[in-house]
């Protein structure tokens, strides 16, 4: 009993579900417990191998910037949607509300005034959950109802190199509709909030 506990333990399975293994009524029970400590494991190292992906694309792929620059944005009118979401939820929530938002322009027999874009937490990414705000600046009023990591690598630096962060959230401007089902032509705008330095 000794050396199959210490092999489940080699195999880096928790206690709790090493002492579900041995008791386990029958063989179909213990099998499932196996088979979810498998399937934790195998999440675990697709995790592990999208980290070493990304970390191997800063240090391997070429050293070019996006196009940065500094700008005020004064205040706008534009219609909005909040939400508190997930990273893995915030692309369909996007797509959701961004359809709702042009919907409501549309049925107010407006145009967006500009570009769509959200408000998003500093370090949302690695937050479990956060509120965010999307956005379509509009010229009139609306009636109220119902409800990539190296470009942001490399503002940050920018940021760091040049200018002195502040507290705000980051803002993005979506420059192709967000219900554009062609992925390849989205173009996004990410603007953090600074306090130039020069």
């Amino acid at each position: 009993m000794a050396q199959v506990i210490r092999r489940f333990r080699d195999l880096d399975m928790p206690l709790d579900q090493v002492r579900a293994v041995l008791k386990a009524p029958d063989l179909e029970t213990r099998t499932k417990e196996i088979i979810a400590h498998l399937s934790a494991m195998e999440t675990k190292l697709a995790e592990l191998q999208m980290s070493v992906s990304s970390l191997r694309a800063l240090l391997e792929g070429p050293v070019v910037r996006p196009e940065v620059e500094f700008r005020s944005i004064p205040a706008t009118r534009a219609l909005a949607v909040r939400g508190t979401v997930t990273v893995q939820e915030a692309w369909a929530w996007g797509t959701d509300v961004f359809g709702e938002i042009y919907g409501r322009i549309e049925q107010a027999g407006l145009t967006p005034a500009g570009p769509g874009g959200a408000l998003f937490p500093n370090g949302f990414f690695e937050l479990q959950q956060a509120e965010l705000t999307a956005f379509v600046p509009v010229d009139g009023p609306v009636a109220d109802g119902g409800r990539a990591d190296q470009t942001y690598g490399a503002l940050g630096t920018v940021v760091a190199e040049r200018a002195i962060g502040i507290e705000g959230p980051i803002r993005e401007y979506y420059l192709v509709p967000f219900t554009e089902p062609d992925l390849s032509r989205h173009r996004t705008e990410i603007c953090w909030p600074v306090f130039q330095t020069a």
